[in-house]
């Protein structure tokens, strides 16, 4: 995983409106020496150093990013934040800047960080930051965001900034860039019980990441509607209506559509498709990818929109979930 990616999960995303209670006052946590004050995104809490040069109205002050994720600084304004990193931000307020001054000179330095939040991304049902509360440990983290997801992968990794010290358990590393440890834990097992010293304390900053399996969704007149983990990076239409258990009688296979979210989109992009001459081997099959939706209409007309597609997918709703060999 590129170390712009880690950085970026080892801080969360920091959602539109989020607010975090007022919390007792406490001592201040500074941050590591080793931590680079580019490399992390940033949360209400944190503290910055800001510099400007020839610029009297802002000079070189302290912020504090306040509950929503905002800073408020002369000339430049009313700025988010939360969930850029300092070097996002430096870009920012020189681009406010720069009607003021021919070539603004700015420096973000993150000198303080909120020591009581975590991250919990991924495939589950409520990712965002929340509040670490006293022993909070992975399992209870994963509740608190709502539950695993239909498609979730088998394992959770946690990240933690090596300042922190390492992650007690044994598949604990340090990463290429050498500033945060990761680890990772098999959910089976621990939602079976069978290794509970895994459901291990959280500390500040962690981040709890459920990566989505390679999951493909098989839905409409299919014998077996669901969710298909292949284990694979593709499969072809046949296989995963195989898989399905078949069609239904009723099936439609010259209108068959298939959703895919392509890079770069937020909505996703639809294929039809005539199964007809792939069944007859007249044609190579197409390939279906992760998260990919695969869905055969009725052959009376019957028409199910993408939107109502996506929404069975998106809330999991009478979707069972079938696991592959690996």
């Amino acid at each position: 995983m590129p170390p712009s990616v880690i950085a970026w999960f080892a801080r969360g995303a920091l959602l539109v409106g989020f607010a975090v209670p007022a919390q007792p006052a406490r001592p201040p946590a500074t941050a590591p020496d080793n931590l680079s004050p580019v490399s992390v995104a940033l949360f209400p809490g944190d503290v910055l150093s800001v510099k400007v040069l020839d610029l009297d109205e802002i000079g070189e002050r302290t912020v504090k990013i306040d509950a929503s994720g905002f800073i408020n600084l002369p000339v430049a304004g009313h700025i988010r934040a939360g969930g850029h990193t300092p070097e996002w931000l430096q870009t920012e307020i020189a681009a406010r800047l720069q009607i003021y001054l021919k070539q603004p000179a700015v420096t973000v330095t993150l000198t303080e960080l909120h020591a009581e939040l975590i991250s919990v991304t991924g495939a589950v049902n409520s990712p965002g930051i929340r509040k670490l509360n006293g022993g909070t440990g992975l399992l209870e983290a994963v509740s608190e965001a709502g539950g695993f997801k239909v498609d979730a992968g088998p394992f959770i990794q946690l990240t933690r900034l090596e300042g922190e010290g390492p992650i007690p358990l044994g598949s604990s590393k340090l990463d290429a860039t050498g500033k945060f440890y990761v680890a990772e834990i098999e959910i089976a097992r621990l939602l079976n019980g069978q290794n509970p010293g895994e459901n291990i304390p959280l500390r500040p900053h962690d981040i709890v990441a459920v990566p989505p399996a390679g999951v493909v969704y098989v839905l409409g007149e299919v014998g077996h509607p669901g969710a298909y983990d292949f284990g694979a990076p593709s499969i072809s239409v046949l296989n995963a209506l195989a898989r399905a258990g078949g069609s239904n009688r009723n099936a439609d296979f010259s209108h068959v559509r298939v959703l895919r979210l392509l890079p770069g989109k937020t909505e996703r992009t639809e294929f039809v498709m005539n199964l007809n001459p792939m069944l007859a081997g007249k044609c190579p099959e197409f390939l279906l990818g992760a998260q990919d939706i695969f869905y055969i209409p009725t052959n009376r007309g019957k028409v199910v929109t993408t939107r109502a597609l996506e929404a069975i997918v998106g809330t999991g709703s009478s979707i069972a979930v079938f696991r592959g060999s690996r």
